[in-house]
């Protein structure tokens, strides 16, 4: 499909979703700098593939915000895709969440996938909206519906980086997070960059570009540590391992009903 047959293919599904706009950030679910291709959802949209920059999706518009470092690159990629090119930063040029309230009506419902979007961007976005009493739906990723050949999930192996080599033991820096919690009269913790669980767990993989780490979450919660990650890909040897530091496995997409159980 050519881009402006992608945005079509999206405002229809829009309808069906009884959402009014719908923003794509291109994120994946940890914030990674290097997201994998499979949550290139920004570039499979638009054709942008500067590594910054957000497009959002209305029932006649369709524009992308990005710095200026990528005012040149865009203006290129963007040609003949219906998206206009919002330079942020740029005098007159309106955020994202003001942009919306200028042209969308009272009562209108905004779409996103709530997991590739902070908490403080999206408080931000409901502060503006408020005023105008739009509301917000952070459940959907209306993408994956229409992006027919998404790369998988990686399949990478995951290796343990022997203490030799990462200069601490696993245990240590679990037995380190535990204290620094306590300092701050704290007990639960939870672990979504990629980076900080594969330093606190002396784990490696290929699981994003640029970067040996392994795709997953980790809740330390009631003296407990569990890292939810594909279970599959571990061999038997890391797993022994884990299970003798006292860290629990779980599947990747438990990760989200779990944080509901955390009192």
């Amino acid at each position: 499909m050519t881009t402006p047959q992608r945005i079509n293919s999206l405002r229809r599904l829009m309808v069906s979703s009884g959402v009014d706009a719908y923003i794509i950030n291109g994120s994946d679910p940890h914030g990674s700098e290097y997201p994998s291709k499979r949550w290139r959802t920004r570039e499979w949209i638009s054709g942008f593939s500067g590594s910054a920059g957000i497009v959002v999706v209305t029932g006649e518009k369709a524009g992308l915000w990005t710095d200026f470092r990528y005012w040149i690159q865009a203006s290129a990629e963007l040609a003949e895709s219906g998206i206009e090119l919002y330079r942020e930063g740029e005098e007159g040029v309106s955020g994202i969440g003001e942009w919306l309230s200028e042209i969308l009506p009272s009562g209108s419902i905004v779409g996103f996938d709530g997991r590739t979007v902070s908490a403080k961007t999206a408080g931000e976005w409901n502060e503006i909206f408020q005023e105008r009493e739009i509301q917000t739906d952070s459940s959907l990723d209306l993408i994956n519906s229409l992006w027919a050949d998404r790369p998988a999930v990686s399949k990478a192996a995951v290796i343990e980086l022997k203490e030799e080599i990462s200069g601490e033991a696993r245990l240590l820096r679990m037995e380190r997070l535990i204290l620094a919690l306590e300092k701050e009269q704290t007990d639960s913790w939870i672990g979504i960059g990629l980076d900080s669980t594969a330093w606190l767990l002396n784990v490696r993989g290929a699981d994003v570009p640029y970067n040996p780490v392994v795709n997953g979450f980790l809740i330390y919660t009631a003296g407990v540590f569990t890292w939810y990650t594909d279970e599959s890909r571990i061999p038997d040897e890391l797993l022994k391992s884990l299970t003798a530091d006292g860290v629990l496995t779980g599947d990747y997409n438990a990760f989200f009903p779990a944080l509901r159980q955390i009192s």
